[in-house]
């Protein structure tokens, strides 16, 4: 068969047939679907053997959490948003930007509030997961709904 290029270009030759050789190396000639000559044949079959490209519920099944569960997006996410909005303008956000201020190493700030806030959040989840092993989940919201109320009640009266 004849070659366009000494490493074996696709030719276009008769029979519907594409050659793909190097100089010395095995021959990749293969047939088109059409049985001409299809430039795109190679991409439908590449992708065809690829499978569909993983998304979110892909990865979601195939990251295995401690004690072989699957990691919830859904949930993570929520949880990210939420905590994300409540820290804005609080109390551990303006004393890490008044740290930042006076510091000279930024950097340090940074790491050590990242590490304080991460500490705080391990806590929170081993203890909360410890009380609802104890604690009913529905007591447990009447008592941090109530304590959210006394303590606005004591900021709005500034008691706090």
């Amino acid at each position: 068969m004849p070659r366009d290029g000494p490493w074996g270009c696709p030719t276009g030759s008769a029979a519907g047939t594409r050659e793909m050789r190097a100089p010395g190396g095995p021959d990749l000639t293969r047939r088109t679907r059409s049985g001409g000559d299809d430039p795109a044949g190679r991409r439908h079959r590449r992708r065809a053997l690829a499978g569909p490209k993983p998304g979110l519920s892909a990865l979601a099944l195939s990251y295995r959490g401690p004690g072989g569960t699957s990691l919830d997006w859904k949930v993570m996410l929520t949880t990210l948003g939420l905590i994300f909005v409540a820290e804005l303008g609080d109390k551990t956000q303006l004393t890490t930007m008044m740290l930042a201020a006076q510091s000279e190493s930024t950097t340090a700030v940074f790491i050590g509030a990242a590490l304080a806030l991460t500490l705080s959040a391990l806590l929170g989840v081993v203890f909360g997961e410890a009380i609802t092993r104890v604690v009913p989940t529905q007591v447990i919201h009447m008592v941090a709904g109530g304590a959210f109320v006394v303590l606005g009640a004591l900021l709005l009266t500034g008691k706090m």
